[in-house]
């Protein structure tokens, strides 16, 4: 079916995508024509439409693959084939529209996308006209190009070395603790969809090799009171990442790939490289001996929790606190503890997007996770003692396993967990009180009060 060359709508009953000028627009001098024509026709819509089409063929969801499938498909047979000599060349149950300036828009069936792809199509077209522009398309496009599949992470324990069974204890966050009026009525995809899905984490335990935790060891100096950084999350880690995304990037440091496979026991979609700042995970030596090091850590880190049709939800966790006792060679642990803290009334910060662009479609809320919680249920054992694999195994807890250790040095863990703070935080160089610590301080020291009330805290993320 052919439409008119000046149609710049369509009814609910097709979808039109607008990939340039009108037809009607003057085409270059025949010298730039001829170089802008073959970009045109094979770069941009050769790269562009190969990755969408990767895209529609990788996805498990029927929607995307027929959605990123047939608009990659009427790209790259509009601008490969139409080139500068417009013209019309449907294809069944399909449309292409070109002119003398080159192909200009495409248009197919809107129910063959289905209630979902109905309802993202309406989402991106902003001004309802029925038409994608590109300045429309280029919020789903970012989208098409970054959703791939869940990359894991996966390391093969071997005979010869030790391993330990890390456990997940996990409960869903409060619902009731947010302010978000729930009572309300949204229309199209509920972008909380991800949050109210997540009852039950990725895994129950895993069990990994005691050197798979030498990121946690520090390379040079293992003196108490050393602070040091298990991931970097300064500015050389890169810009940060856009909020209008699905999946982190691939890693391949191999302190990020095991934060990523500790974190991905919680949810498959874990950002080991945060948003915003402060990032990464530091550490700090608290005690040590001839043998064994115990190690304070503190690790940022955030959750995306959608995938497409819904738009992307972010969960960030006010920290992960935790600490390892492990030997200086990393042949042997004795317990590890990693998880989120409930001292406080709020400790997750969500932020979620209701629109196709993170500017004015941000929505942000608090709220609070009872527990989030990854330990070793007891020292590490050999992977394999005689005919005995343990490498697929629960290791169940054994409290005679565990030894007490004298240690040749040591600090408190309140103090390791203020030179944590002070390496993420700055500010934190002040000594800052709660409101009833602060009345005693200061009529101790006949000094004024300033007093600050926070929606949360400064000196984490659930700010």
């Amino acid at each position: 079916m052919a439409i008119d060359s000046n149609q710049r709508t369509c009814t609910d009953a097709e979808v039109q995508v607008d990939l340039g000028p009108p037809a009607a627009v003057r085409p270059p001098p025949p010298a730039q024509r001829g170089a802008q024509s073959m970009a045109s026709r094979w770069l941009l819509p050769l790269s562009v439409g190969m990755m969408m089409v990767a895209v529609g063929v990788r996805s498990s969801t029927g929607f995307w693959e027929g959605f990123a499938f047939q608009l990659a498909r009427q790209y790259l047979e509009g601008l490969g084939r139409l080139g500068g000599g417009g013209g019309v060349h449907p294809t069944p149950g399909l449309g292409a529209q070109g002119g003398e300036g080159g192909a200009r828009s495409f248009y197919f069936p809107l129910e063959d996308l289905g209630a979902d792809g109905k309802v993202l199509f309406k989402k991106h077209d902003v001004n309802a006209d029925g038409v994608l522009s590109m300045e429309e398309f280029a919020p789903l496009s970012r989208r098409l190009l970054s959703f791939n599949d869940t990359i894991k992470y996966e390391r093969n324990l071997t005979a010869d070395e030790e391993i330990t069974t890390v456990e997940v204890k996990f409960q869903p966050l409060k619902i009731e603790t947010m302010s978000k009026d729930f009572t309300a009525k949204s229309s199209g995809a509920d972008s909380l969809h991800g949050l109210k899905q997540w009852k039950t984490p990725t895994k129950l335990w895993e069990n990994f090799g005691v050197r798979d935790f030498l990121p946690f060891i520090p390379q040079q100096s293992a003196t108490v009171g050393h602070v040091y950084w298990i991931v970097e999350g300064g500015a050389e880690r890169g810009p940060s990442l856009s909020s209008d995304r699905y999946m982190p990037p691939p890693l391949d440091i191999e302190a990020e790939i095991l934060v990523h496979r500790l974190l991905s026991l919680f949810h498959p979609l874990p950002f080991v490289q945060m948003r915003f700042s402060p990032k990464g995970s530091t550490a700090v030596v608290r005690a040590q001996n001839d043998v064994f090091l115990d190690i304070a850590f503190r690790v940022h880190a955030e959750f995306q929790l959608n995938l497409p049709p819904y738009f992307p939800f972010w969960f960030t966790p006010a920290q992960f606190k935790g600490h390892i006792t492990i030997a200086r060679d990393s042949s042997h642990l004795v317990s590890f503890q990693m998880f989120v803290p409930t001292d406080k009334r709020l400790n997750v910060d969500m932020e979620w997007l209701n629109g196709n662009s993170e500017n004015g479609n941000m929505e942000v809320d608090i709220g609070f996770m009872p527990q989030m919680e990854l330990s070793s249920t007891a020292e590490s054992l050999p992977a394999v003692t005689g005919e005995e694999d343990r490498r697929a195994e629960y290791i169940a807890p054994n409290a005679s396993n565990r030894r007490e250790i004298v240690w040749n040095e040591e600090i408190s863990m309140e103090e390791a967990e203020r030179l944590l703070e002070r390496e993420m935080y700055p500010f934190k160089e002040v000594t800052y009180y709660n409101f009833t610590d602060g009345l005693n301080e200061a009529a101790r020291l006949d000094r004024p009060i300033h007093a600050i009330a926070l929606w949360g805290c400064l000196d984490d993320q659930s700010c």
